[in-house]
């Protein structure tokens, strides 16, 4: 008997994205305060939306970068189980602003 367990099918993988993120956004009212929502999740791979109320603006009428820190924090914990992962060191590039209306972040498994 082998000690590591057989890879998930591609149903089973997606199913268990699916259940983990539920579980997680149920469990989580931090994302839920801030009108997260999970557009897509499956195995490696999570997209959430978030839309950016007048009160998530800072004093350029922008959307105050911690909360967009938060949204790709978010994305990153709706599939870190499937990588058994620990956050040490997180970091973010900030390319573009994001206005009132709505933001995105996608998590990428990279291999």
């Amino acid at each position: 008997m082998s000690d590591h367990p057989q890879p998930l099918s591609t149903a089973d993988a997606q199913g268990l994205a699916e259940r983990v993120a539920r579980h997680l956004y149920a469990r989580d009212p931090a994302t839920q305060m801030m009108g997260m929502k999970v557009a897509k999740v499956g195995p490696g791979h999570a997209e959430l939306i978030m839309t950016v109320r007048a009160d998530m603006l800072n004093g350029h009428a922008t959307c105050h970068g911690g909360f967009i820190f938060t949204l790709a924090d978010s994305a990153f914990a709706s599939t870190a189980y499937a990588d058994n992962a620990l956050c040490g060191d997180f970091g973010i590039s900030y390319f573009l602003t994001a206005l009132a209306g709505s933001a995105r972040a996608r998590r990428l498994k990279l291999d």
